[in-house]
């Protein structure tokens, strides 16, 4: 798999943009289930070889939007562990600049 870089230019944006990922996530996947769902819901008034299609379409639907859901979640755990070392670093730097600060006055 090739090298993953990400330079994170302002935190507050990235932490903004995180946020409308998940928001967005969250809506898709609520959406979806009740696509598939109601797809599903085809067994309920009818048989046959068609509605047995739009029941395992429904399935596949269902199958689908979990995968995407969990994807994203796993990515949006990466980038806030991310957002999380760029803040650490910083109060460490903070803090070092401080040290530096108080040796030589």
């Amino acid at each position: 798999m090739a090298e993953l870089k990400i330079s994170i230019k302002d935190d507050a944006s990235a932490r903004q943009w995180l946020n409308k990922v998940l928001l967005t996530n969250d809506e898709y996947y609520e959406a979806m289930r009740e696509a598939g769902a109601t797809l599903q819901e085809a067994k309920d008034f009818g048989e046959g070889t068609m509605v047995d299609e739009f029941y395992n379409l429904g399935t596949n639907v269902l199958t689908t939007a979990t995968e995407v859901f969990n994807t994203i979640n796993e990515i949006s755990t990466v980038v806030n562990d991310v957002l999380g070392k760029v803040g650490n670093l910083k109060e460490t730097v903070a803090g070092a600049i401080n040290v530096v600060k108080n040796i030589f006055g």
